[in-house]
């Protein structure tokens, strides 16, 4: 990520917590289900809830420490004591326990406590046996009860008796030795993404690693450390500064090919364009970017597949892997929306990758490209996302420079469009190339002018027929990709 963007990401989260020491409201709320819950709040018009599960050994000092600088980013932050809950559940006369009907139960008495401008599902945060809680949860949740799980030091085992409900993601579970609890199984995809970082899990690491990669829409980090949660408190607050409740689907994309996370843009107006367009989001995911950008080029005839980069390099890629899973959703689109060209576009993290990525592509589709679109292009790229691209600025020593790639692609038209002030930008150093760079007003995001970005890709584009087929309307239901689980 371009230094700009992370003094950004560290002045907001840094003012947030600032101001919410003089500011921090904290209380306790006493629960039939979870009992005694600690509640941390600085604001009047909080972004959303965090229910924050503790480990088994219940509420403490150092959770609080956490809980008070989650709330500091804006959040309404119930903090769950484990124990507490868990002694509840064992007196509970139901067939099966529904966790995740519990956790939106209590989101619901949070949000008409602490009101929301609109209700919005919750974050679920959870350390030790709470991070095993919340994984339990999103197992057993429809797609729309969480906006996103993420977890500390997370081991499959729960200290809970009582059988769970298998529910939306038909979670099983076998009992431990010795009646010590429930051993939970992983679930092919979960009903969010589910962020877990590890460095001290109460069970083999090993094993616990390979549980977590076997899920679809499970991300994980991981790194050495021996002071538990403390050693992720920055990357986990970056996280929940980057994740926003009120945007749908944020992190849940709506089709798979081969593993990639993606956002169906059809057209929704103007002609009908002989292209389709993929584009490649920066390292915030599939966010306000993006989604203007496509949003006006399917208003003026180009439909657009959006690719979550943030989802998708989350665990290391290799150009090769990257070329093969575009191949298959260029073959799958150009079908499906009848097309016969197409345009490839790319913001920061996804412009730095993407030349690398068309150069592997098979001959007969570079033919088929009319542009590629290189928004906030950087010197070099990383085919791995790491938390701490949000915090530092030191480049990794795996990431490859994008000049000679691009250099490579001199038989298609290159765009390349970057913020005047923006100091890092490439852009100028690839004339030479024959590269289009084209400046706009701001810094990396262009001050917002996306119609404007988006008409300077429409204006690259090959001219229509002097009378072009009839208007452009998006393809039926019928004629939409289905969801598929990722390979």
């Amino acid at each position: 990520m371009h230094l700009l963007l992370r003094v950004l990401y560290l002045t907001i989260a840094l003012l947030a917590l600032s101001n919410a020491q003089a500011e921090m409201a904290e209380e306790t709320l006493d629960d039939a289900v979870f009992g005694r819950l600690a509640i941390y709040h600085t604001s009047d018009e909080p972004k959303g809830v965090v229910l924050f599960a503790s480990g088994a050994g219940g509420w403490n000092a150092d959770l609080t420490a956490v809980a008070r600088d989650v709330a500091g980013l804006d959040y309404v932050v119930a903090g769950i004591d484990l124990d507490q809950y868990l002694t509840r559940l064992e007196s509970s006369k139901t067939a099966c326990l529904d966790l995740s009907a519990d956790l939106q139960r209590l989101n619901q008495r949070m949000e008409q406590r602490y009101p929301l401008a609109t209700p919005l599902p919750p974050i679920l945060l959870g350390y030790g046996a709470g991070a095993t809680l919340g994984y339990a949860a999103l197992a057993q949740a429809s797609a729309d009860r969480f906006h996103a799980g993420v977890g500390v030091n997370f081991c499959p085992e729960l200290p809970l008796r009582q059988p769970l409900c298998p529910g939306v993601g038909k979670l099983e579970s076998s009992a431990l030795p010795n009646a010590q609890g429930a051993l939970l199984k992983p679930v092919t995809r979960l009903s969010t993404t589910w962020f877990v970082f590890q460095n001290q899990p109460a069970c083999g690491a090993v094993t616990t690693t390979q549980f977590i990669q076997s899920i679809s829409l499970a991300r994980l980090t991981e790194a050495p450390g021996n002071q538990g949660f403390k050693d992720w408190l920055p990357q986990v607050s970056a996280l929940l500064q980057w994740l926003d409740p009120s945007i749908v689907k944020q992190v849940q994309p709506d089709a798979s090919v081969s593993g990639a996370p993606l956002t169906e843009v059809p057209a929704t107006g103007g002609p009908n364009r002989p292209q389709l367009a993929v584009m490649l989001s920066g390292d915030g995911g599939w966010a306000l970017l993006d989604r203007a950008v496509t949003a006006e080029l399917a208003k003026n005839g180009l439909p657009t597949v959006g690719w979550d980069s943030l989802s998708y390099f989350w665990k290391a890629r290799q150009p090769d892997e990257v070329a093969l899973d575009l191949e298959r959703t260029l073959r799958k689109y150009l079908d499906v929306w009848k097309k016969e060209r197409i345009v490839l576009i790319g913001y920061s993290f996804g412009a730095d990758v993407l030349p690398a990525i068309v150069n592997r592509l098979p001959s007969a589709l570079r033919e088929q490209i009319d542009l590629i679109a290189l928004l906030g292009l950087s010197d070099y790229a990383s085919f791995e996302f790491h938390l701490n691209d949000w915090i530092s600025d030191n480049p990794d020593e795996s990431d490859q420079p994008v000049r000679p790639e691009i250099a490579k692609l001199s038989g298609i038209k290159r765009l390349c469009i970057y913020g005047a002030e923006d100091e890092d930008a490439s852009c100028p150093k690839l004339v030479d190339l024959g590269v289009i760079a084209q400046p706009m007003p701001g810094d990396h995001h262009f001050d917002e002018d996306y119609p404007g970005v988006a008409r300077r890709i429409l204006d690259q584009l090959p001219p229509l027929p002097a009378n072009p087929l009839s208007p452009n309307l998006s393809p039926p239901e019928s004629a939409r990709p289905v969801l598929h689980n990722p390979s």
